[in-house]
């Protein structure tokens, strides 16, 4: 390299560091980006992953409310009640990651664990009148009928909220719970709910007229 040419470098040299500096930085934040990139990808599967088994305990627990309030009923005994739902992961991470989601990913997902949330402080104070019995007949009747309130809107929100999850995770980012297929399936959802309640009332009722008109028979033998 003749001297002219190294002149004529020389200057440039100065940056070499500068440059080098500037480039491994740079793929120091591209590799950063990448790698919280593949992190929120993964926290949107397993948000969905966790949705599912939301699903399957919401199931159980909309199953276990039906079977305690027909018992509840007929006999104003309980011998269980639904325990709470977890939702670890949405709690936790959601607000960090909500812009991997879509806007009616968001409102859907809000709006479910809104209704998860209104189910475990349901089944919560199903458990606290439960505990506050006290042996007074006036108190416990109506600790009795609120608990029967709580079973009854428990079993219409868990049942909304099951046909909210449904849709959910049937078309995941087209999801929308503003639109009008989604707002017909959970009125229906709704309606076969409150039907069902309907039914075990007047069931409850009937076994009650049938046991008293059986008690004045043998009253009249």
């Amino acid at each position: 390299m003749s001297e002219a040419t190294k002149a004529e470098l020389a200057p440039w040299r100065r940056w070499i560091p500068q440059l080098g500096v500037l480039v491994g930085s740079a793929l120091g934040q591209c590799a950063e980006l990448f790698r919280q990139k593949r992190w929120l990808r993964r926290y949107y599967g397993a948000s969905y992953t966790e949705l599912q088994d939301v699903h399957s305990a919401l199931k159980t627990r909309v199953h276990a409310v039906h079977e305690a309030l027909a018992t509840f009923l007929e006999t104003h005994a309980i011998t269980s009640f639904p325990t709470q739902i977890d939702h670890s992961i949405f709690r936790a991470w959601f607000a960090d990651c909500a812009p991997e989601f879509t806007e009616s990913e968001r409102l859907s997902l809000t709006h479910i664990y809104g209704h998860v949330d209104n189910l475990n402080w349901q089944f919560s104070q199903m458990r606290d009148n439960w505990d506050l019995l006290s042996g007074n007949q006036v108190e416990d009747l109506e600790k009795k009928r609120c608990i029967i309130r709580l079973m009854e809107g428990a079993y219409v929100n868990g049942c909304k909220t099951d046909a909210m999850i449904e849709l959910a995770l049937l078309k995941r980012a087209k999801s929308d719970i503003r639109a009008l297929e989604a707002t017909e399936h959970i009125a229906k959802a709704t309606m076969q709910a409150e039907a069902e309640l309907r039914k075990l009332a007047e069931a409850a009722r009937q076994r009650q007229k049938d046991a008293h008109a059986a008690g004045k028979d043998r009253g009249n033998r």
